[in-house]
């Protein structure tokens, strides 16, 4: 099964109509959806975007919640350039 991770860049572009690439942001969600492509939202994420208000009902039915703990954030350190 593929997956992919949800950035908060991503989350907030899908839930505001304002954003300059939303309507390209529903469509990458449409697609994941329709190709049942396994959708992960790191904590981290949650606690980014929930500094503009919780995220819509609609994205936690759709998501996989991940940890992001000292380990993970170790490892993504070193995936960097």
């Amino acid at each position: 099964m593929k997956k992919v991770i949800l950035d908060t860049s991503f989350l907030i572009t899908l839930t505001d109509k304002a954003r300059e690439h939303h309507d390209t942001a529903c469509r990458y969600w449409e697609h994941f959806i329709e190709h049942n492509i396994a959708m992960y939202i790191p904590t981290i994420v949650v606690s980014e975007y929930h500094i503009k208000g919780p995220i819509p009902n609609y994205v936690y039915n759709q998501c996989i919640l991940a940890p992001f703990n000292l380990d993970d954030a170790q490892a993504a350190a070193e995936l960097g350039p």
